[in-house]
């Protein structure tokens, strides 16, 4: 008897949930006036099934959306203000293990964006407005250029070139993300990618203040993110290419912290070889980090790795014997 008033409980709530989910995507699809993707005419292939992004559907320029829960069916939002006859959405590639970030769409009047959770007209000119890497992180028309579809005030088009990651210069300013950099533009160089933050936070952009990352330098001084560091001889620093290390010929860093009592001659980074330099004996984490060591010990960002011990690797051996 208890199993059975079980079984008719699990049942309602079964009911309860389709009945409300036939219900909200009914809602959806009739609110907007469109009928669902798999009746809609689609352009450029007819019946081919909607992905997530811009489309003309029955006429219309719409956003498809995520999916409907039990539908298979994504949501469609209309695009308001958009010429469903001159629309079309920019083809965009983002990188593996990456969300999707702004999508592009123009028609003869307007640039469309999708942020994250809006739809909103960029000030951008559609006729010359275009993509200048193929995720969209960069783009420009004849008078500006966009970062993530904030304009980098003062940018010049003409001259603006990517080049590490979020840095990008132009005959005038180098730039981290859309934000201006202190460096001199004619001698600017991003030795690693750099990496701005918080650019778009709760569906709203954020003004800031914001996390910078990557190595970057001119001919006098060498920066990391938007910030000099000032310890570091611009004639000797070198930028190690692995999790913020670099070092100089008197100090070793990790990102903007200096390593304390590094020696730089003898310094390396060991990504995920690290786990080669512990024997068995020695408890070592399963996966692979930021590690490096020098002559004396074994590093983890800026500090001394907690497992620190004279190990090195030899001939496919880990020995106990110190650093020579």
């Amino acid at each position: 008897m208890h199993g059975h008033k079980i079984r008719i409980i699990g049942l309602s709530i079964v009911i309860l949930v389709v009945g409300l989910t036939y219900f909200a995507y009914r809602s959806v699809t009739e609110t907007q006036g469109l009928e669902s993707p798999s009746e809609a005419s689609i352009k450029p292939k007819k019946n081919e099934p909607v992905s997530y992004g811009f489309h003309v559907i029955d006429g219309q320029a719409v956003f498809a959306g995520g999916f409907i829960p039990f539908t298979g069916k994504r949501g469609l939002t209309p695009v308001e203000d958009a010429d469903a006859e001159t629309f079309r959405a920019f083809e965009q590639v983002f990188p593996e293990h990456h969300p999707p970030g702004e999508l592009f769409a123009v028609d003869k009047n307007h640039v469309f964006v999708k942020l994250v959770r809006e739809i909103e007209i960029l000030g951008a000119d559609p006729a010359t407005f275009r993509l200048l890497d193929e995720a969209g992180r960069f783009a420009c028309d004849k008078d500006h250029v966009y970062y993530r579809a904030i304009k980098i005030e003062g940018a010049d088009p003409g001259s603006f070139r990517r080049l590490k990651g979020d840095f990008s210069v132009d005959d005038k300013h180098a730039y981290l993300g859309h934000t201006t950099l202190p460096a001199v533009a004619a001698t600017f160089q991003a030795t690693s990618p750099g990496y701005i933050s918080n650019v778009w936070s709760g569906g709203r952009y954020h003004k800031g203040p914001y996390a910078t990352e990557g190595w970057n330098r001119d001919a006098s001084n060498v920066f990391f993110g938007n910030k000099r560091i000032d310890t570091v001889d611009p004639n000797t620093f070198e930028d190690l290419k692995f999790a913020g290390y670099a070092k100089d010929g008197k100090k070793v860093y990790w990102e903007r912290h200096i390593i304390a009592g590094a020696d730089p001659k003898t310094f390396e980074v060991l990504g995920s070889k690290y786990l080669k330099f512990f024997p068995s004996s020695v408890q070592h984490p399963s996966g692979h980090g930021p590690f490096a060591r020098d002559k004396d010990h074994f590093y983890s960002y800026n500090e001394i790795e907690e497992r620190d011990g004279p190990w090195r690797h030899e001939n496919g051996e880990a020995t106990t014997r110190p650093h020579p």
